[in-house]
């Protein structure tokens, strides 16, 4: 999974340096769109790799393939164009069809990633979307080496690689990234193929089946698009700084008062003096003993709502799920979220209380 991990930091990093080096208005605000897009790639991964014991179903909803195909280009396309690798953009007219996005999004890094790392001396990715048959055909062709005709059928297997480390090539792998998206398309109901002549480059191929959006689905709404806060008093407790200052000043701004607290200490002196609503309470705290925490809170403020934000995957927080039955949590948001999601568990508290 470094190699899908990888991936999304570069593009954090260059993005960051790219802004740094420009130093305009303009330029900072695209890394902070592209460091919001790629964080919930990475989410995504993180969710996956620690949900996969109960195989939890995939996050579907009306998705234009189109755009997708689009933002993985751009994504890649200001890095690759220095290395002498030109992108031909060949997008058809396709129906939405019902999927998930940020997995399909990854696959087609992956894909590109592939095709950069076949040119090493430049070339042509065409990325190409096309709609026929009921089926859209999502694919990335590249001009580099290609493959040898004794691995096409090795090619999606995991831990296969042409690359060192396990491999033989000049450039470092572990044969997850192919064996990643081709897990992720047939979750998804899809295909993928690959198509090479060695010398000649290669052709890698996404066939997603067009499924019409359930009645009466809806997408969480977007930070800009939700409603005013209903108002409140939020005490938020994380020993993390950064997360402290951004929650208040975010909390903030849609409506609540706030305050925040480093511990589990400083969080009971701070109810004391601070009549909170609702408190978002990470579990992992120094000093703190987060069961007798909860219970000090359920004593001593009657009332009190309490939301736990945590960074503990799905397996280890299900065995606290007893504990945070006993003290009556109302929710709990798994690190990192959409500020939408938190703000969507905020209110249900809100609501409870009319």
């Amino acid at each position: 999974m470094s190699h899908e991990f990888n991936n999304l930091l570069t593009i954090i990093q260059l993005s960051a340096e790219e802004a740094m080096l420009v130093g305009t208005k303009d330029a900072y605000e695209r890394m902070a769109g592209t460091v919001v897009e790629t964080t919930s790639q990475a989410s995504t991964i993180a969710r996956r790799l620690n949900d996969f014991a109960r195989k939890q179903k995939m996050e579907k909803h009306a998705v234009d393939i189109v755009k997708c195909m689009g933002k993985a280009v751009e994504l890649i396309e200001k890095q690759y164009s220095k290395q002498g690798i030109n992108i031909v953009r060949e997008f058809g007219n396709v129906p939405p069809t019902l999927t998930d996005d940020k997995l399909l999004l990854q696959v087609f890094i992956n894909l590109l990633k592939n095709a950069q790392e076949a040119m090493s001396s430049g070339g042509t990715i065409t990325a190409r979307v096309s709609f026929s048959d009921g089926n859209i055909c999502a694919s990335v062709a590249d001009t580099g080496f290609g493959i040898k005709k004794e691995n096409l059928d090795k090619i999606f297997t995991p831990f296969f690689t042409t690359k060192s480390a396990f491999g033989e090539g000049g450039q470092h792998g572990v044969g997850l990234g192919l064996a990643v998206s081709y897990s992720i398309v047939k979750g998804l109901g899809g295909q993928i193929t690959v198509e090479s002549v060695e010398g000649k480059g290669a052709k890698f191929a996404v066939s997603i089946p067009v499924v019409s959006k359930k009645p009466g689905e809806l997408n969480a709404p977007g930070i800009k698009d939700m409603p005013p806060a209903s108002g409140g008093r939020i005490l938020v407790v994380d020993d993390e700084k950064s997360i402290l200052g951004l929650m208040k000043t975010i909390l903030g701004a849609s409506g609540y008062t706030v305050e925040t607290a480093g511990n589990g200490k400083d969080a009971l002196l701070a109810l004391e003096k601070f009549k909170a609503d609702v408190v978002l309470l990470d579990m992992v705290l120094p000093g703190t003993n987060f069961e007798v925490l909860l219970g000090d809170l359920n004593s001593r403020f009657q009332g009190i709502k309490v939301i736990v934000v945590t960074g503990l995957g799905g397996a280890e927080l299900n065995n606290w799920q007893p504990v945070l039955h006993k003290y009556g949590v109302y929710g709990v948001v798994q690190k990192p979220f959409d500020f939408s999601m938190l703000r969507m568990e905020i209110e249900k508290c809100f609501i409870m209380r009319k």
